[in-house]
């Protein structure tokens, strides 16, 4: 994915994770940075979307929002520069 990324000019990736522990789990300990919490229903619709500045913050806020809209999700985006 990183070449074709570096290919197209791409200087970094951007994705939504599941919303699951050890999916973020292994995105934060791939060097990705989470930046923002999307909560969703199942016909992903947006309730919120709030941006965060790191992981543990972003926890917290992920269950703020459960607690708020009852959502069928809560997810995080993350991005991760890619080198030249």
């Amino acid at each position: 994915m990183k070449k074709t990324i570096r290919y197209l000019g791409g200087k970094k990736i951007n994705l939504g994770s599941a919303d699951d522990l050890k999916v973020e789990k292994f995105y934060v300990e791939n060097g990705f940075e989470p930046y923002e919490l999307v909560a969703k229903n199942a016909n992903h619709e947006e309730f919120e979307r709030v941006k965060i500045s790191d992981y543990m913050i972003g926890k917290k806020v992920q269950e703020e929002l459960r607690l708020k809209h009852n959502p069928d999700e809560v997810i995080f985006i993350f991005e991760k520069q890619i080198e030249k």
